[in-house]
């Protein structure tokens, strides 16, 4: 029995030194051919973080994640659709570099969001791009139903101090079917 090996030498999965003592309990002739590669500069962006949704008019942080196997300098752009968003001129070092960006939620809807990184020394620019999204929903909105009119004000001027939004209608305004309460976050 014979078994040809051609690796590059760095163990992805499993345990070479478990391996080999399995094969050769095994009376296994086993030939090693070992590939050269040489590792060229490379940079490329690994993640994109962004917070599941947020509200209309909401300031969030954009985490940009990017590797790099050598010290260059690079210029990191982000774009939410085609509007540049944020753009830093960088020096990248050897292993991960994270960069922040702020944004602001706008429209109800998705907010879609796209990183490039130039980078002086790259071989591959390929994989110098990463997008993700993020959900933006419209502000929450409360529903006041009060039993005679000016009742609820002193909860209206509490909402008011908070920045909630809200309606107040006496019982005979108040909707009487689903689809009109879902827009609300909460009926009091």
């Amino acid at each position: 029995k014979r078994l040809v090996l051609i690796t590059d030498g760095l163990e992805n999965a499993g345990s070479l030194t478990k391996m080999a003592g399995s094969v050769t309990s095994a009376d296994v002739d086993v030939k090693i051919v070992k590939l050269t590669q040489k590792m060229e500069e490379e940079v490329y962006v690994s993640d994109l973080t962004l917070p599941e949704f947020v509200h209309e008019g909401d300031n969030f942080q954009v985490k940009v994640t990017i590797q790099s196997n050598v010290e260059t300098p690079a210029v990191v752009s982000l774009y939410s659709g085609r509007t540049l968003r944020g753009q830093s001129s960088v020096n990248l070092t050897p292993g991960t570099n994270q960069f922040v960006f702020q944004d602001v939620g706008e429209k109800n809807g998705t907010q879609d969001y796209r990183v490039m990184v130039e980078a002086v020394n790259d071989t591959v620019s390929m994989n110098n791009e990463y997008c993700a999204f993020t959900q933006v929903e419209s502000n929450p909105k409360v529903l006041v139903i009060e039993g005679e009119a000016g009742e609820g004000d002193q909860l209206a001027a509490i909402l008011d101090a908070c920045g909630v939004e809200y309606d107040k209608i006496t019982p005979t305004g108040a909707p009487d079917e689903l689809s009109e309460l879902v827009q609300y976050k909460a009926v009091i």
